[in-house]
């Protein structure tokens, strides 16, 4: 069978922030702002008990893209692939990448048939969002994948990009990120996107370095945007 745009079940799953709303700053600043706990005198700063527990641990974080999030299976019998949802409506430029970049004989020759394989990445280009990574063409920007429910890490996600031709946000941080192996404490990356440290990013993404599930059985993961913890213009 042929690659194409086709619904399938398999959605990527939402992320929160990991703190609540300040509710002072918010009020001061006539926006939301969310807690940084590095500072605050305040208790249950953390959306999660979780969270707070493995604060200061490891994470893993990698850069927010702000284009289209779009998502492929290959279930061992055919590559199907969509946007964040079934209802994405894309252009024939956009069709046409997808189905060449993702062809089934791709996934038969790297993966096999017995094994469902989910890709995650953000379209970008001239045509999205402004184009925030200034792109000639369009690209499929990957950011997560799993393999037989497993969530893969920066290398092998990294790997995977290359075998399909492909760049990952990770090609588009900083050598200093690479540096410290895109890793640091949940508290100080929170601390540090309040410093402006990612101001020229729309924010990160950050999970524990081991790979968590909470007491439900979902990953632990969250996003840290600009716009909900950015304070150094305000505090200039």
């Amino acid at each position: 069978m042929k690659t194409e745009q086709k619904a399938f079940s398999i959605k990527y799953h939402h992320i929160e922030a990991p703190t609540f709303q300040d509710k002072e700053l918010s009020k001061q600043l006539k926006r939301r702002m969310l807690i940084n706990p590095k500072t605050t005198q305040e208790e249950g700063s953390y959306r999660e008990p979780e969270l707070e527990y493995l604060a200061k641990n490891p994470w893993t974080y990698k850069r927010k893209l702000n284009g289209e999030n779009m998502r492929v299976l290959w279930d061992g019998d055919q590559a199907v692939w969509n946007g964040r949802t079934d209802n994405f409506s894309t252009d024939t430029t956009t069709a046409e990448y997808m189905n060449s970049t993702f062809a089934e004989e791709i996934f038969e020759e790297k993966f096999g048939r017995d094994k469902i394989v989910l890709l995650f990445g953000e379209h970008m280009g001239p045509k999205t969002q402004g184009n925030e990574l200034c792109l000639d063409s369009t690209e499929f920007v990957l950011f997560d994948v799993n393999i037989a429910s497993v969530w893969l890490e920066p290398k092998s996600l990294q790997s995977i990009a290359n075998y399909f031709g492909l760049r990952t946000c990770y090609d588009y941080m900083r050598p200093e990120d690479e540096e410290r192996d895109y890793t640091d404490t949940l508290e100080n990356l929170i601390d540090l996107t309040v410093r402006g440290e990612f101001a020229d990013w729309e924010g990160i993404v950050a999970v524990p370095s081991t790979g968590v599930f909470n007491r439900k059985g979902d990953r632990i993961i969250c996003k840290i945007k600009n716009q909900d913890y950015l304070r150094a213009k305000e505090e200039d």
